[in-house]
């Protein structure tokens, strides 16, 4: 639309040849951005040519996020224009680099989303194989806590691929652990042995089975096994009523000491 086709247009017209509704004409009509000085013999509006051009300069600023009342002072010479602008360059590209860090963070969301979905398991196949050692409300805990790991990948592929057979033999390694260790604690076996450095080694391999088990990981793990109350019997219990999981974790705890590490400090890597 050119000028002579622009002038003198009701609302409704001026409206769709800037592309707004009539509700925000009327809005910047009642704040003085943008009022008609014409009006039809019926009292409707009329936008001349000038005031729809003051519309197209007003929908510029709008994009580059200018508030109205500043458009309206620097379309009235009133305001400092160039300040203006430079302020607000300056205010989007704030934006723009928390607008990107919030991509970065939404792009980190839908790849562990995407990670997680991957690595889902049936249930019901679980627990046909695993039977009551498959509880599905601590599975459902665990995936919330480190469903975006690779270490959870990995558990979760070996499952998938799990048999009847090979976890019995998981099984089976663990009795013979429990066992061990409880000969061992009821022995007096030192945790800072020989023999305490093997079972450690033991039970680091039998948990590698799910996904690779590095010892300062091995010492978190054994951390989570006497804090929570369910894992208590995991190993079972030596003659004394001492929870296994307990000796356990001094075994593993004097290992890391011996290798140069802090139990108290170690991490995830």
């Amino acid at each position: 639309m050119d000028d002579s086709q622009a002038q003198n247009l009701t609302v409704g017209q001026a409206a769709a040849f800037l592309g707004v509704t009539v509700k925000t004409l009327h809005h910047w009509d009642h704040i003085g951005l943008l009022t008609p000085q014409w009006r039809s013999w019926a009292d409707y509006r009329l936008y001349t040519s000038a005031e729809l051009r003051r519309g197209q300069r007003i929908l510029v600023y709008r994009s580059a996020g200018v508030p109205l009342q500043e458009i309206g002072s620097i379309l009235d010479g009133a305001g400092d224009e160039l300040s203006i602008l430079q302020h607000q360059h300056e205010l989007l590209t704030r934006k723009r680099v928390e607008v990107g860090e919030m991509l970065d963070s939404i792009d980190s969301l839908i790849q562990e989303a995407i990670a997680m979905s991957d690595h889902n398991i049936d249930p019901r196949r679980a627990k046909e194989i695993m039977g009551d050692k498959f509880h599905e409300e601590w599975h459902e805990e665990a995936q919330a806590r480190w469903g975006h790991t690779p270490e959870w990948g990995q558990a979760m592929d070996r499952m998938a691929q799990l048999e009847k057979p090979e976890w019995d033999r998981y099984q089976e390694q663990f009795s013979t652990l429990g066992e061990e260790l409880r000969q061992a604690h009821d022995a007096g076996v030192r945790p800072d042995s020989a023999r305490a450095a093997e079972l450690v080694a033991e039970h680091r391999s039998i948990v590698g089975w799910w996904y690779e088990c590095t010892l300062p990981r091995q010492v978190l793990l054994c951390r989570l096994y006497t804090q929570d109350e369910r894992f208590s019997n995991f190993l079972g219990r030596a003659n004394d009523g001492t929870p296994l999981v307990s000796y356990l974790a001094e075994l593993v705890n004097a290992t890391a000491r011996a290798k140069g590490l802090d139990p108290e400090t170690c991490k995830w890597d």
